[in-house]
């Protein structure tokens, strides 16, 4: 009898869900910046499955023999045994394989490959920094230079697009790039999913931006994780020039302030202190009931809910006060 059929019996004890596609559960592999998000979605996969002491220690490590008697000694002289595999063990080997090497294992970058990966790539790195269109143009010319456009050349899977973008004004740099790349090329993203113009508008290079939404208007309208829009990244820094730029190109037929990624915009335009942006007709509607009108007094929250209730209020309250300086402002 092979070890798969005897520990049949056993595997109750253990799960063993062996045709499970974890990479659905987990689609990017471990790198150095998505480390938290993939520790969460991987316990979850193991949790869900009732895996998870396999992780923690608390399911032990079975003997990997057990003895078994055969039979009674003659003349009631003892007993003989022998020294069995154990079916225990077997099943629990077979839950802890797929755990740590199955799905584990599986969703891991191959540290060498990622070594020699970026060792090719580095004086392409560094003439990205410095701007060095001569250096960089080696890499360009050869039957792989579609490819290169969009490899990834750093830890967090940056392109050197990205790269020269958020190095301060590498312009020409960017510009020989984008001539090169398709439109769909300029949509490539980092590990977190910023692509060239989440970083552009992040460091405040219109020049950029224009370059890359003159190829492709849509990439205004892409987010990163969080939902982040370039816009998002601009009114964080306090860029008024870039926020009204980014205001003039987008469609605002997909109500681009609307919802969570809208408030998260506002917030920061509230942190930034520009009151006095023109946004016209995406001012939510005050009469909307998911939206809290602003307290009379500000210490009427502490007094009903503590300090979490009167921060609560007073950012409604700031949420309010920018609303009217935006139509004070467009009317």
């Amino acid at each position: 009898m092979d070890s798969s059929s005897k520990s049949s019996s056993a595997n109750r004890a253990f799960p063993y869900p062996k045709d499970l596609k974890v990479e659905e559960s987990v689609p990017d592999k471990l790198q150095l910046s998505n480390y938290f998000e993939w520790k969460k979605q991987m316990l979850d996969v193991i949790t869900r499955n009732g895996l998870l002491g396999f992780i923690d220690g608390t399911v032990k490590r079975p003997p990997e023999t057990q003895t078994v008697i055969i039979s009674n000694g003659p003349n009631g002289g003892g007993t003989i045994s022998e020294e069995r595999e154990n079916e225990e063990y077997v099943a629990w080997k077979e839950s802890d394989d797929l755990v740590r090497n199955k799905w584990i294992q599986s969703r891991l970058t191959n540290i060498e490959d990622t070594k020699k990966r970026l060792n090719h790539y580095l004086p392409l790195y560094k003439a990205a920094i410095e701007g060095d269109w001569e250096k960089a143009a080696e890499f360009f010319t050869g039957e792989e230079s579609d490819a290169v456009l969009r490899a990834p050349i750093t830890l967090n899977s940056e392109t050197a697009l990205i790269v020269a973008i958020r190095a301060v004004r590498r312009n020409r740099f960017v510009e020989e790039l984008v001539k090169r790349m398709s439109p769909a090329d300029l949509a490539t993203s980092d590990d977190c999913g910023h692509t060239a113009l989440h970083r552009a508008a992040g460091s405040g290079n219109i020049k950029a931006a224009e370059l890359l939404v003159g190829k492709n208007p849509g990439l205004v309208h892409l987010e990163a994780r969080l939902k982040r829009t370039p816009l998002f990244y601009a009114a964080a820094r306090g860029d008024r020039e870039m926020i009204l730029w980014l205001m003039e190109v987008m469609d605002l037929k997909t109500k681009p302030l609307e919802g969570e990624p809208g408030f998260n915009i506002l917030y920061e335009l509230i942190i930034s202190n520009l009151y006095g942006m023109k946004l016209e007709n995406n001012i939510p509607d005050r009469s909307r009931r998911d939206i809290e009108a602003p307290p009379a007094s500000n210490n009427s929250g502490a007094a009903k809910g503590g300090w979490g209730c009167a921060v609560k209020k007073r950012l409604h309250a700031m949420f309010w006060k920018v609303t009217e300086e935006f139509g004070t402002d467009s009317g």
